[in-house]
């Protein structure tokens, strides 16, 4: 698997293809305009963010934005209701 340092390296267009391959998706939040898409990679995480359009029109990629540390997980931590899992 690819590590974080290196992934930041490649292209955008290489980043996303590598992300779609190898990427586990995780949540969605939104935040403002925008739909960010959480993946986990192994051993770190891609918010992939999204422009949201309309229904009828593709949405935007934006940006990729990697991170390790468990304190980003924060804003999909909340929306995740527990009980629900029981």
């Amino acid at each position: 698997m690819i590590s974080y340092m290196t992934f930041n390296t490649l292209s955008l267009e290489e980043r996303v293809q590598h992300l779609w391959r190898y990427g586990t998706y995780l949540h969605a939040r939104k935040s403002g305009e925008n739909r960010v898409c959480l993946y986990y990679m192994e051993n770190f995480y891609v918010e992939a963010w999204f422009r949201d359009c309309e229904k009828d029109r593709d949405n935007i990629l934006l940006k990729l934005k990697t991170f390790s540390d468990k304190e980003s997980l924060s804003p999909y931590l909340k929306s995740i209701k527990i009980k629900d899992l029981f």
